[in-house]
């Protein structure tokens, strides 16, 4: 069982997509704020997703495993308003520690 998992960026679908740009498109044409109700539930799904085999409770992990741990590296996650959302979307099991460092 994988004891780390490591998000270098927050996964945001890419506007250079033709699907997500027509989508994108078509939302501000209807004044809708396209990031917020679009992009950013696909990113906390995709977040979602990607630490559900982490959770307690998964069939990959079990109880004798040591709590593993996930690193979002993204500094989004703390600088943007929208973070503490993306965060808040992973649930409660998970743990936000922030510390400067030196490199």
């Amino acid at each position: 069982m994988p004891q780390l998992l490591v998000m270098v960026t927050l996964p945001f679908p890419s506007t250079e997509d033709p699907d997500v740009a027509a989508r994108v498109d078509y939302m501000r044409q209807q004044g809708q704020d396209w990031f917020r109700s679009y992009l950013m539930p696909l990113a906390a799904a995709t977040m979602q997703r990607a630490i559900s085999p982490l959770r307690p409770g998964s069939t990959l992990r079990h109880s004798e495993d040591p709590m593993p741990v996930v690193a979002i590296l993204d500094n989004r996650i703390v600088t943007r308003s929208y973070g503490s959302h993306l965060l808040e979307a992973l649930g409660p099991t998970i743990r936000t520690h922030v510390e400067s460092l030196l490199v």
